[in-house]
């Protein structure tokens, strides 16, 4: 049973198809994944048309303008003006009591998402097209003008603050690099001195996947098991599968302690990176990962920062350059060189960059 005020229709009730055709004078658009309708010039990838003006398409402001092989993915674009797109786009011009941008919010729904897919035809997912008349049998839920138009106004303002918050953590992720590149590779031969740094390979340092399960272990040996999904943001997640060893995947065999770095060797460039809590000892991890215990005088917390240097990131991109399989090996990982101060220097370069993490993780969550 519908909400008072909202009724069912199809997308055709919404929506009539423009054919108008263009005309000089009028900016050429095209349509993106992630930001709508833009102006072709402004794209990195030029893309000359040698159609004249009046063999595009009209849009008018409110008119909706989507990619037929890519509207299953989200690629349609709400014009805010006047511009002629390709011929080979779909503009929906609306009809009357339609609110456009309402409708662009209904279009990103995961299950408007679905219907986009379902009502796309080709033979492989590359190929999938959603023509006029596909789209306009859509069966949608929609309110009243006005409810329309408090929802859009709505849910625009969340937008707006998405990406003002988004804008912010990229700005604090930017600053947390240029901070890294100032402060793990010092310029002046004093600093080297006075804070005792040193340029070591990582397995002099610290030893890589100490311990595993072996092919003896007992079939009813239960443990808890960090996957390669597991792992993000700098921490392991809570939902973690629990197995017992004769039913565990392959993978499952490296122990963990409190105080190991976990840094995943498959497609490196994710920077799976986390440090081992307490609370995860006795845990198991996949073989994906490598498991680094430091040595006495070198700090876990600040291993963990460095891994994400630009100097650490060259040298992974430099191993797995031209790989079909991005990934590198425990050898690999013994061989990174880092640069390493005494321990006092490195906790507190730890602490420092931390609290950066802290307000990226609060904005994250914000």
């Amino acid at each position: 049973m519908l909400a008072e005020g909202w009724r069912q229709c199809r997308m055709g009730d919404l929506f009539e198809s423009r054919r108008e055709r263009g005309r000089p004078g009028l900016p050429l658009l095209s349509v993106t994944m992630n930001d709508g309708l833009v102006d072709r010039e402004d794209l990195d990838r030029k893309q000359d048309s040698a159609l004249a003006p009046e063999d595009h398409l009209l849009v008018k402001p409110g008119d909706i303008a989507y990619n037929m092989m890519r509207m299953w993915q989200g690629a349609f674009g709400l014009a805010d003006r006047e511009g002629m797109v390709s011929p080979a786009y779909v503009v929906l011009k609306p009809r009357s009591g339609t609110n456009s941008e309402f409708a662009a919010h209904l279009l990103r729904s995961d299950r408007l998402r679905y219907l986009l897919w379902a009502y796309s035809y080709g033979i492989t997912e590359d190929r999938l097209r959603l023509y006029y008349q596909d789209f306009a049998a859509i069966r949608v839920c929609i309110p009243d003008a006005n409810r329309q138009e408090e929802i859009a106004r709505a849910l625009s303002s969340l937008d707006s603050l998405i990406a003002t918050v988004e804008k912010l953590i990229a700005v604090h992720q930017q600053e947390k690099s240029a901070l890294m590149r100032q402060h793990f590779a010092p310029t002046h031969a004093r600093q080297w001195r006075d804070h005792g740094w040193r340029r070591l390979q990582l397995g002099e340092i610290a030893d890589i996947d100490r311990k595993s399960l072996s092919a003896a272990t007992a079939k009813d040996f239960r443990f808890r098991y960090i996957s390669l999904a597991d792992v993000g943001d700098g921490r392991i997640g809570d939902a973690l599968e629990e197995y017992e060893f004769s039913a565990a995947p392959s993978r499952a065999r490296r122990l963990v302690d409190p105080g190991d770095v976990l840094m995943a060797t498959v497609r490196p460039n994710l920077k799976s990176y986390a440090v081992v809590r307490e609370e995860h000892r006795g845990l198991v991890a996949s073989t994906g990962f490598a498991v680094i215990t430091c040595k006495q005088g070198v700090l876990p917390e600040y291993l963990y920062q460095y891994l994400f240097s630009d100097d650490v990131q060259r040298q992974i991109n430099a191993l797995v350059a031209g790989s079909n399989y991005p990934a590198i090996g425990s050898s690999d990982v013994a061989d990174l060189l880092l640069n390493v101060p005494d321990e006092n220097a490195q906790a507190k370069l730890a602490n420092f960059f931390g609290v950066q993490d802290r307000k990226i993780s609060v904005l994250e969550r914000y």
